[in-house]
């Protein structure tokens, strides 16, 4: 059995969203940064610890971007557009 990262087994999920939404930000870069945000908040991070989670999750975030880019562009998930007798109802 493997060993869990202490990223997943010490950040509350708010916090573990947080950080996943500034590496994806950053650029999956900025690591000591990052650990230093981490350890101000309270969570002692090691650097280590946090690249490997970080080289972990971009990997994972690089397989699943086709299917983000599906769901993004999926007639489901945009916004519904007015049918003709909508338009004519907002004019009047």
């Amino acid at each position: 059995m493997g060993v869990r990262s202490t990223i997943i087994t010490r950040l509350p999920y708010d916090v573990r969203t947080e950080l996943e939404k500034r590496l994806i930000e950053n650029g999956f870069s900025g690591c000591i940064e990052l650990t230093r945000w981490l350890n101000g908040l309270g969570y002692r991070i090691s650097k280590g610890a946090l690249n490997r989670y970080g080289l972990k999750f971009e990997e994972e975030y690089k397989v699943e971007a086709p299917r983000r880019d599906r769901l993004a562009n999926s007639p489901r998930q945009r916004a519904p557009t007015m049918g003709p007798r909508q338009r004519l109802s907002s004019v009047f």
